[in-house]
């Protein structure tokens, strides 16, 4: 396990008018690195969607099975074709490999260069140019420290400026020096990747003429949470599960009524919850001593998948998670974890199994192996733990 946590974000905007973005992010992890890729496709739409997404795919799993950087890169550049008419690839890309040293590696092919954060300030790296199949790769390596942060970004994030002119005042280092100035020690790569695209799609007049994405890294300490829903199918093991459950170090959090009532007899306390807001759809949030949040379980569930889902896809959900609900803590709390263990009850609630009920013990399971994979896929090591 790395010293280091890799914390990951993207964030991006299709070009306007269009439904599908030209960029697209893969990560994955084998068993000595994860693999990050940053693959932009020729023009936009379709025809880009599937040169990126291919590009991407094929990058981060040949990577990720353990195949040499030299032979995957090579691979892949004898399999994309070059536009006859531009002279320019159908895809760009960028990989960084993070390995368990953690020492990171950076081969970047046609997109603009990454930009490198230490102690919230640019910070020199040295580059080299390597030759592969005709193609000129740029390959960088260094061993990284605790809040280092990196940034990479598609061409569309360049000159971003309003009615297709090219904007000579928001070049590499112009966004260098804008990082540098909005840099905050505690902000996470979620949020400093929203803070440059916020700026991106500023300048484009909210109508970005190019896909634009912007990829962060923040290397940080592991933070470890514990996430109990649903209490454990055999009632003789209950105080065996929530007494493993505390013991735990890192955060503890409680999903569902039932659940947070076993949890406070066990620690023989009791539940208080706020005022329910009368707008709001998501159940209120309650509070134990010894439990770091407790909310609903099901229908809160629901609203923080919503949340997972659309930071997986690149969407800006700050705004959302900005709020004081149970959905908005919990997904915070889950975003902001590198490692999560989840026990998983499996008992069956016969309030959820009436004919017409939405939430049977299926649907509850479903849910969690959905928030388990999206978590792993956005680079948490997650254990889901049936009990």
């Amino acid at each position: 396990m790395n010293s280091l946590f890799p914390d990951i974000a993207v964030v991006s905007r299709n070009r306007y008018t269009e439904e599908l973005c030209g960029d697209h992010v893969e990560l994955q992890k084998g068993d000595n690195r994860t693999i990050l890729v940053m693959a932009d496709g020729l023009g936009s739409g379709v025809k880009a969607n599937i040169l990126s997404t291919m590009t991407a795919k094929m990058l981060s799993t040949m990577l990720a099975g353990g195949m040499a950087l030299e032979e995957a890169i090579g691979c892949m550049l004898e399999t994309l074709p070059v536009c006859g008419t531009r002279n320019i690839a159908y895809s760009t890309f960028t990989i960084a490999a993070m390995d368990k040293d953690d020492y990171l590696t950076i081969i970047e092919y046609d997109n603009p260069p990454f930009l490198f954060l230490r102690d919230g300030r640019p910070h020199h790296v040295e580059r080299v140019t390597k030759t592969v199949h005709n193609r000129q790769l740029i390959r960088s390596r260094f061993q990284v420290q605790e809040d280092d942060v990196v940034l990479f970004y598609s061409d569309g994030v360049l000159y971003a400026g309003t009615e297709m002119q090219l904007n000579q005042d928001w070049t590499g280092p112009d966004i260098a020096e804008f990082m540098q100035y909005m840099y905050f020690p505690d902000y996470s790569a979620r949020t400093l990747v929203n803070i440059l695209m916020d700026r991106v799609l500023e300048l484009y007049g909210e109508k970005p003429y190019d896909d634009s994405t912007v990829c962060g890294i923040k290397f940080r300490k592991r933070a470890v949470l514990n996430l109990m829903i649903g209490p454990p199918h055999d009632p003789e093991e209950d105080a065996g599960v929530v007494k493993e459950f505390l013991q735990r170090d890192g955060y503890h959090i409680v999903c569902g009524g039932t659940t947070a009532d076993i949890v406070a007899s066990h620690l023989g306390r009791s539940i208080v919850c706020e005022p329910a807001a009368a707008e709001s759809e998501i159940p209120p949030v309650c509070h134990l001593e010894g439990v770091d949040l407790v909310t609903e379980g099901v229908i809160t569930v629901s609203y923080v998948l919503r949340n997972i889902r659309e930071t997986f896809a690149g969407q800006d959900i700050e705004e959302r998670l900005r709020k004081n609900d149970a959905a908005a803590r919990l997904s915070r709390y889950l975003l902001d974890a590198t490692d999560i263990f989840i026990f998983a009850g499996s008992a069956v609630n016969p309030a959820h199994q009436g004919q017409g009920s939405q939430f049977s013990f299926s649907y509850k399971m479903r849910q969690l192996e959905e928030l388990a994979e999206l978590l792993r896929r956005l680079g948490k090591d997650v254990v889901l733990h049936y009990c």
